[in-house]
């Protein structure tokens, strides 16, 4: 049993680790300013016209 329970915590410590490297490349920032309602500018490589709250690159 407790061997299961290891198993399932590194399982989900993993996927956290897997999407905060997804969250920090650039897919994910460009993701994360759609979501926020900008638009995001490749030759600048940044987000424009984001909701007040957008903390990104």
């Amino acid at each position: 049993m407790l061997k299961a329970f290891a198993l399932v915590l590194a399982t989900f410590g993993l996927l956290w680790v897997a999407l905060y490297i997804w969250d920090q490349t650039e897919h994910g920032q460009v993701d994360y300013c759609l979501d926020a309602g900008g638009v995001w500018d490749d030759e600048q490589g940044r987000c424009k016209g984001a909701r007040p709250g957008y903390d990104g690159p």
